[in-house]
């Protein structure tokens, strides 16, 4: 029970703690798996707080905010949220799917109008590049290496295969159905999608 927060939106697990954004209230919870409890809450100061990533060490959350274009990045001290830093960082149009890579160095956001991605520098806090993709990106997810980013593409039943390091795009895979969110395995092999239709996840060999 979250109340008085409402519209839970992105769940992001690190370390034991789920992460997640309450659109309603433009903030972001943290729940303690081990104790059963709600340990901390933060105001992004953005509207429609709606997806969120959250680096290994947990020292930084980025969320995507849909409504104002922003990408709001929140620095912690030693004892979160206490002393933490808040950035907000001005992207394209309707910002929602966003990852940061396992490194930390970049957050890749996923443009709803611009059909782009605009990756962000985590040093600077600023966009230092966009990638055209033709279509709108409703997920993206760094494959747990870092190697790549796959971006799920409903209106087009594709996924879109990234090379992170150079932008470039490997390979679009074609979908019966229509694939939204993603997890990967460990090994980065693999690749799991939710989709639109009833009971079904689709498997990807990568």
């Amino acid at each position: 029970d979250i109340l008085p927060m409402y519209r839970p939106h992105g769940l992001v697990e690190v370390g034991g703690k789920v992460y997640f954004t309450a659109e309603v209230n433009n903030v972001i919870g943290r729940y303690d798996i081990a104790k059963e409890k709600l340990d901390w809450i933060v105001g992004t100061g953005q509207t429609a707080s709606h997806m969120l990533a959250v680096t290994a060490d947990q020292k930084r959350i980025y969320t995507a905010n849909v409504a104002v274009d922003t990408v709001t990045a929140l620095e912690f001290g030693n004892v979160p949220p206490a002393g933490s830093k808040v950035t907000h960082i001005s992207v394209g149009k309707q910002p929602e799917a966003i990852d940061v890579s396992p490194d930390g160095k970049e957050v890749w956001v996923g443009l709803n109008v611009d059909n782009a991605i605009d990756v962000i520098d985590t040093a600077t806090n600023k966009v230092v590049e966009r990638i055209k993709l033709g279509e709108r990106p409703f997920r993206l997810r760094f494959t747990p290496d870092g190697k790549q980013v796959i971006a799920t593409m409903p209106n087009t039943k594709e996924f879109i295969l990234l090379d992170a390091a150079t932008r470039k795009e490997l390979k679009r895979i074609k979908s019966e159905s229509i694939p939204l969110g993603i997890v990967f395995s460990k090994d980065s092999k693999l690749a799991f999608a939710s989709v639109a239709e009833k009971g079904m996840v689709l498997k990807i060999d990568l």
